[in-house]
């Protein structure tokens, strides 16, 4: 019976530290759009293109430009998605923040984040061999 109290408090902890991660919707300004985009040009980020899929827990910090990314492990850093979306599953972790640019969160149920961020509009960039360029107008 003991067990059976104690695993009971274990699921409600887990449960309510998923429910408690921050999902805010914010404007997104230049220093913000800025910094998001060196986040991207750092040489330790892990960066994807188009619609993707991490199914393998990954150490460290991860980009998507222009595309969905599906997130069903855990990623040690935080995750920025530039003009796309992002799709928590089961097994979903981000021990960092979250940054969406220009599309949806869906999964959100399933989040397990520091925080989420989203702003609305979709950002201009160039891309000049494999450097992000943020085009404020």
């Amino acid at each position: 019976m003991r067990l059976l109290q104690v695993l009971t408090l274990l699921c409600a902890a887990s449960t309510s530290a998923i429910a408690q991660t921050v999902i805010v919707e914010a404007e997104l300004l230049t220093q913000q759009a800025d910094s998001l985009v060196a986040f991207y040009n750092r040489a330790s980020t892990t960066r994807l293109s188009g619609d993707s899929r991490l199914q393998s827990a990954l150490d460290g910090d991860v980009a998507v430009l222009g595309g969905e990314l599906t997130l069903a492990a855990p990623v040690t850093g935080s995750v920025v998605i530039i003009n796309g979306s992002i799709r928590f599953e089961a097994g979903a972790r981000v021990g960092g923040d979250v940054h969406v640019i220009g599309g949806p969160v869906f999964g959100a149920e399933l989040a397990e984040a520091r925080t989420i961020t989203i702003y609305r509009e979709l950002i201009r960039y160039d891309l000049d061999d494999g450097v992000l360029i943020y085009r404020a107008e």
